[in-house]
């Protein structure tokens, strides 16, 4: 499903989509708020492999507030521990190339997050 969704051309993409666009892509990376949870150490090969679907997505300009706190949220995780580098290059630049100041994070206590706080906590430092 991932491939297929990777490998739609521009026309497609601008066609008829879920209102939830957003949410689904979460939950087929298992990035969303439910999937996430079931990520575990065990999956660190997953993970990588997960990380370059992750990768060609925001590529392709998916880089929404709300998705790049998801995908920080999962560089959190100790599955993604062998990725979390290469993570940060990926939303440094999709930061970068859209000019974002800052990411929504609807499941934070504080959903206004820097952009500069994201390499402190997603590279193991405490939550903002």
């Amino acid at each position: 499903m991932v491939e297929h969704v990777l490998a739609e051309t521009a026309e497609k993409r601008t066609g008829p989509r879920w209102p939830y666009y957003e949410e689904v892509s979460e939950a087929l990376f298992g990035i969303d708020g439910f999937t996430r949870r079931c990520w575990e150490e065990r999956h660190r090969t997953l993970a990588e492999q997960n990380f370059g679907l992750l990768d060609r997505w925001i590529m392709r300009g998916h880089t929404s507030g709300r998705y790049l706190a998801a995908v920080t949220r999962w560089l959190e995780l100790p599955a993604a521990a062998p990725v979390r580098l290469p993570g940060l290059v990926v939303l440094d630049r999709a930061l970068t190339d859209d000019g974002a100041k800052q990411v929504i994070d609807p499941e934070s206590r504080s959903p206004d997050i820097g952009a500069h706080e994201i390499v402190r906590f997603a590279g193991g430092g405490a939550r903002p």
